[in-house]
């Protein structure tokens, strides 16, 4: 977080601003489309997450240009809260059914959640390798 800041170079700092306002951007529609299915509460919510997402790319937070760290921890914060969400709702209806992809999805799926875990995993403070 804040704290490794100085760790990034100014290059680095621009890098990532570019992934993650295009990944923001691009992920929006989603966010919106996902909040017709989750309920008026979860909605408000992640609307809310979403709200303070897109302030701090406005620069409305600091008034300057969106701190890529900060939007990395935005956007991480809103898709953890979608996730948890997402895992709800399979605990509570099951998986989706009927579209004869159903095991290479869930395949898919976990591999991804798998990957995400197995290069980064835990080990975290040391180094923000970009």
């Amino acid at each position: 977080g804040a704290q490794n800041a100085e760790l990034l170079s100014s290059q680095d700092q621009m890098n990532l601003r570019f992934v993650l306002i295009r990944h923001i951007r691009m992920f929006a529609g989603f966010v919106t489309e996902a909040t017709d299915f989750i309920g008026p509460k979860r909605s408000q919510r992640i609307h809310y997450l979403h709200s303070i997402l897109e302030d701090d790319l406005a620069g409305t937070v600091d008034g300057e240009g969106p701190d890529p760290q900060r939007l990395l921890c935005g956007f991480r914060r809103l898709l953890d809260s979608l996730m948890a969400i997402r895992l709800e709702r399979l605990e509570n209806y099951g998986e989706k059914a009927g579209d004869k992809k159903l095991v290479f999805n869930v395949d898919r799926e976990l591999n991804a959640l798998e990957e995400i875990l197995t290069i980064s995993g835990f080990n975290i403070g040391g180094s923000t390798n970009v």
